[in-house]
C-alpha cells in the first residue's frame, strides 16, 4: 500500500477526529443554480473541512448534500499546505456512481476512474506533472499569489483535470473594475484567447478586511446527481 493510498484511508474511514486533528478550517456552503436569470435556485449545500493528515500535509473534504439533504458527492484533496502539491485526491459521486482516484508519487501519478453508470473501473498511470493546480485548492493558489495579483498581474496555473489525466492552461488575475469597497474579486480563465471565448471564466470573491475569507465563488459546475448540464452556472455561497 503505498504512502498517499495510506494517507487517503485515513481521511474516508478515520474522519471525525479520531484519527486526524481537530479542523483548522470549517466552511458551510449553500449551492444555488443561477442558470435561471435572477432568480436563483437553491439547489444544495456542501460541508468542507481541512485538517492536518500524516506527515504535515494537509486534507480537505467536502461532502455534498441535495436539497432534501442527503449525501450525494464527496471529494477529498490531500495536499503540502506551502506549495499546494496535490499527493491524492478522490471523487465520489454516489448517485452516478462516477469514481475518481488519483495517487501522485514522484514523477508518476496512478488515476483509477469509473464512468456514470458503469460498475467497471479503469486505471491508467501516466507521467506527473509537478506544481499543476487542482480545483479544490484555487483560493489557496489566490491566497499564495495576493502579492502579485494585487499588482495587476497575471499568475499562469497548470489546471489538472483528473478525468482527463492531464493539465489545461489557465491563469488567474485580480478584476479590479468589478472588485468593491469590501470585497476583492478574482477569476480564472483559459490562457489562450480563443478558449477563453468558449470556456466561461470562475470568479472568487473574497473579504477584502482580515482574514479575507473567501465568499462566493461562481461558475460553470455539474449539479452533481444531474446530466447534461455541464455549463450550467453556479454560485457557491461560504459562510
Amino acid at each position: 500500500m503505498t504512502l498517499a493510498r495510506i494517507i487517503l484511508w485515513f481521511a474516508l474511514f478515520f474522519h471525525g477526529g479520531r484519527a486526524l486533528c481537530d479542523p483548522i478550517e470549517v466552511r458551510k456552503i449553500t449551492i444555488q443554480d443561477i442558470d435561471g436569470g435572477i432568480r436563483r435556485k437553491v439547489w444544495g449545500s456542501a460541508d468542507e473541512e481541512t485538517r492536518t493528515g500524516p506527515g504535515g500535509k494537509q486534507i480537505r473534504e467536502t461532502v455534498y448534500k441535495d436539497a432534501r439533504g442527503e449525501i450525494v458527492q464527496r471529494d477529498v484533496t490531500t495536499f503540502d499546505p506551502a506549495s499546494l502539491e496535490v499527493s491524492a485526491y478522490q471523487f465520489e459521486n454516489f448517485v452516478s456512481g462516477e469514481l475518481v482516484s488519483v495517487e501522485a508519487s514522484g514523477e508518476k501519478v496512478r488515476i483509477r476512474t469509473r464512468d456514470p453508470g458503469e460498475n467497471q473501473e479503469k486505471t491508467v498511470e501516466t507521467k506527473w506533472k509537478p506544481g499543476a493546480a487542482f480545483g479544490k485548492l484555487l483560493d489557496r493558489w489566490i491566497e499564495k499569489n495576493q502579492a502579485t495579483l494585487a499588482k495587476g498581474e497575471y499568475v499562469p496555473v497548470e489546471l489538472y483535470i483528473p478525468s482527463k489525466a492531464d493539465s489545461y492552461g489557465f491563469r488567474l488575475r485580480s478584476d479590479q473594475d468589478a472588485s468593491k469597497e469590501s470585497e476583492d474579486i478574482y477569476v480564472m480563465e483559459a490562457r489562450n484567447w480563443f478558449i477563453r471565448l468558449f470556456i466561461p471564466r470562475v470568479e472568487f470573491q473574497f473579504e477584502k478586511s482580515p482574514p479575507h475569507r473567501l465568499r462566493r465563488i461562481i461558475g460553470p459546475y455539474p449539479l452533481l446527481h444531474e446530466t447534461g448540464n455541464q455549463g450550467k452556472q453556479v454560485l457557491f455561497t461560504i459562510d
